[in-house]
């Protein structure tokens, strides 16, 4: 089965930002003595965009028989909803602007064509400073865990294994505060009040994809509340697109994390 041409089109929708989804009409040619039926599959990639997008995502598919010696059209929609991801910082699916590209073939491992195409989107904001923000809302991490907040509601970050330190990356700081002077915030919970202190320390960018410690704070054993972790002289918030890890040690559970 050979994929000969695909061309792609906007449909208008009823929001305000114009098309709502889609069409991709694809052309295929049977070079066989006998009917076939292909299975045409549609999968969206965005390598460059903020949010984490999947490498290949599949948006649409069709079924379609095509004649022996001869051509059959596939004519796929595709939802610009189904480009959507999930916000971290608003707590919500957005469908980031920019280009996608949209990949057409057989299988995720043979697409022959490849149409490119902008969306307007919602940009959605980046980090505030000064505001509180759910620490289970990590852009990525390590060795961590979800856990409860309190025996009956909400959820916290800890470490996965209290023996070994666990981290939680946040990052798109859209207004990050001037170089010097900053602290984290935490609003955390220790262990058992007779288990061992924790430890909890802000590490920012450093050069070839290095971490530093910027600072960090010791919490008693049976700690409970807020918890300011100045940073050193000169921390700078303005590579990586403004990030930092918050790495935990021992029986430390957090919260909400605050940028000051």
């Amino acid at each position: 089965m050979h994929y000969e041409s695909v061309a792609q089109r906007e449909l208008p929708g009823e929001g305000p930002q114009g098309a709502d989804q889609v069409e991709l009409v694809v052309e295929l040619r049977n070079a066989g003595a006998r009917p076939a039926w292909e299975l045409v599959q549609v999968y969206a990639s965005a390598p460059d965009h903020r949010f984490d997008f999947p490498r290949r995502l599949l948006v649409g598919h069709q079924r379609v028989k095509v004649p022996a010696g001869g051509t059959a059209t596939a004519r796929i929609r595709v939802p610009l909803e189904r480009l959507a991801t999930y916000s971290v910082v608003e707590e919500r699916m957005l469908v980031e602007p920019g280009t996608y590209q949209l990949l057409v073939g057989a299988s995720a491992e043979d697409l022959p064509l490849a149409v490119p195409f902008s969306v307007a989107g919602s940009a959605g904001s980046g980090r505030r400073a000064g505001r509180w923000f759910r620490a289970e809302n990590f852009d990525s991490c390590h060795h961590l865990a979800l856990v409860p907040e309190t025996p009956l509601a909400g959820t916290a970050i800890a470490p996965a294994d209290t023996t070994r330190p666990g981290w939680a990356l946040y990052r798109g700081w859209e207004l990050a505060p001037a170089d010097g002077g900053h602290e984290v915030m935490l609003d955390l919970v220790s262990g058992e009040p007779a288990g061992p202190a924790g430890l909890v320390r802000i590490q920012v960018p450093g050069p070839a994809d290095t971490w530093n410690t910027a600072g960090s704070a010791r919490v008693a054993a049976g700690f409970s509340g807020e918890l300011v972790i100045q940073l050193r002289p000169g921390t700078t918030f303005r590579v990586r697109g403004g990030a930092f890890r918050l790495v935990l040690e021992g029986a430390v559970k957090v919260t909400r994390v605050q940028l000051a």
